[in-house]
């Protein structure tokens, strides 16, 4: 009995001393592995690049801080290994904290712009939405193309001065592929008939002077001419006044025959008035009107006749007037 337990007891012991081996060679090893990280992790440091490629494979793997290395037997779900002693060839008490990573080695740095796990937003400028591009000034639409005109108002009507009493003419040229319509305006109002490519005023009075404008229409399109201005000027009452006579040079004689410049010596005028006045006026050949001067209010009468230059007269013109109040 009493070798039976020494026997015993040395075969504990051999067990002993034999586990005791495999667990030094075990902390050997894993000693040697730790330092082998840990002197990568202090050479890659200074290369902010590779730091960061660690920090994405660690987040490549959920994103979740580094884990301790275990032994085989942790996998297993059996008791932890021994922790790793702090210097070559120490042992530490079963049941320790498993070894801590050294510091700076295995935490993710960041650089600005780069994620750091699949969740973080992306840089300024990147797609939010994988496949997508950012939108161009080629997306802009362009402007639609101006249709042509149907028609344009090459002349419009132009603004005009007269005297109380004058005739007034306005009129308007279209240059139109299609039929086109005319209507006149007064001050902004409809001008009923006017509707023509000239409006005529046959005697002006002050109540006529204003604005004109012209509104043509055709294949569908409308244009308002320019406005044209008429201005009016009352008449004033004197005891003188004046006239002036036109006439366009013959060209022949009463008997057919052909009348040069040359033959036509001077031209008469005879005047008379409703004061029983009369008066001849010479004028010279060459000129094609006259102008009276001193005209006593009434009403006045004027003829011309032409004289060659052999003395011969033809017969009265027309007869014109004129009334100085």
């Amino acid at each position: 009995m009493k070798y039976g337990r020494r026997s015993a007891a040395v075969i504990r012991g051999a067990e002993t001393r034999a586990w005791m081996t495999d667990s030094k060679r075990f902390l050997q090893s894993l000693t040697t592995l730790l330092m082998v990280l840990f002197l990568t992790a202090c050479s890659s440091a200074e290369d902010p690049l590779a730091l960061t490629s660690a920090g994405n494979a660690s987040s490549a793997s959920g994103g979740q801080e580094n884990t301790p290395i275990t032994s085989p037997d942790e996998t297993q779900g059996e008791t932890t290994s021994p922790a790793t002693p702090s210097t070559p060839g120490e042992t530490t008490n079963p049941g320790t904290e498993s070894p801590q990573t050294p510091s700076g080695s295995f935490q993710n740095p960041t650089l600005p712009g780069v994620p750091t796990s699949p969740d973080a937003p992306t840089s300024p400028g990147t797609p939010s939405t994988p496949g997508t591009t950012p939108e161009t000034d080629n997306d802009i639409d362009s402007p639609s193309p101006v249709p042509t005109p149907a028609f344009t108002i090459k002349t419009p009507p132009q603004s005009q001065q007269v005297a109380e009493g004058d005739s007034v003419t306005f009129q308007v040229e279209i240059d139109s592929r299609y039929s086109a319509s005319i209507q006149w305006y007064y001050n902004g109002r409809v001008i009923a008939g006017a509707m023509g490519r000239v409006y005529i005023i046959p005697r002006t009075t002050l109540s006529h002077a204003g604005n004109y404008q012209v509104k043509v229409t055709a294949a569908k399109q409308q244009l308002m001419s320019p406005i044209a201005t008429l201005d009016v000027a009352p008449e004033t009452a004197s005891a003188e006044g004046s006239a002036t006579i036109t006439w366009v040079r013959p060209s022949q004689r009463e008997s057919g025959a052909t009348l040069d410049r040359s033959d036509i010596k001077t031209y008469r005028i005879y005047h008379t008035s409703s004061k029983e006045e009369e008066a001849v006026y010479e004028v010279a050949g060459d000129k094609t009107s006259f102008t009276v001067d001193r005209l006593t209010s009434g009403h006045h009468s004027f003829a011309l006749t032409t004289v060659d230059s052999d003395d011969r007269e033809s017969t009265l013109s027309t007869v014109v007037s004129k009334t100085i109040l």
